[in-house]
């Protein structure tokens, strides 16, 4: 019988695979990307973490301040007798509640700014991350033309 042979046996596969080459990644440039969404994130990590130490400093100041104007609205509640002292009672705790709106209200301010600062870090990342991104795609797909001219040259 006689010997079948497969008619790639002939063919040298390297050659032929030579011929095509596939543009390449660009390894320094992905790794600068990475790095600068690291760096991006420790940034605004670090501001959420600077605007809640400012919220926890503020909160302990206004809770100090509070306990210091209790102390003294107790004193003078007891210094007061009749209804001298009922009214100036209602005015203090009005004037409390007021005042306590006006800190929770700056409160709220301060993790507002950080939140808007850290929101604002990573915005501008991911804005110039795709400004990286069309360039990169704009490199591979020209490498890419090269590739195919240069392949269509080689077959010819």
């Amino acid at each position: 019988m006689a010997k079948q042979t497969s008619p790639f046996s002939e063919m040298d596969v390297t050659k032929m695979m030579g011929a095509f080459r596939m543009p390449t990644v660009d390894m320094e440039a992905m790794m600068t990307t990475h790095r600068k969404n690291v760096e991006a994130m420790t940034k605004a990590n670090q501001v959420a973490i600077d605007g809640m130490q400012t919220l926890v400093q503020r909160q302990m100041e206004i809770a100090r301040q509070n306990m210091d104007e209790a102390v003294v609205a107790a004193r003078d509640v007891m210094a007061n007798n009749g209804n001298d002292g009922v009214s100036k009672q209602a005015d203090t705790a009005k004037a409390s509640f007021e005042r306590m709106l006006g800190q929770m209200k700056e409160m709220s301010d301060i993790l507002s700014k950080s939140q808007s600062e850290a929101a604002e870090v990573v915005n501008a990342r991911i804005t110039d991350m795709m400004d990286e991104m069309k360039t990169t795609a704009a490199s591979f797909n020209d490498a890419a033309k090269d590739v195919v001219k240069d392949t269509a040259k080689k077959a010819n």
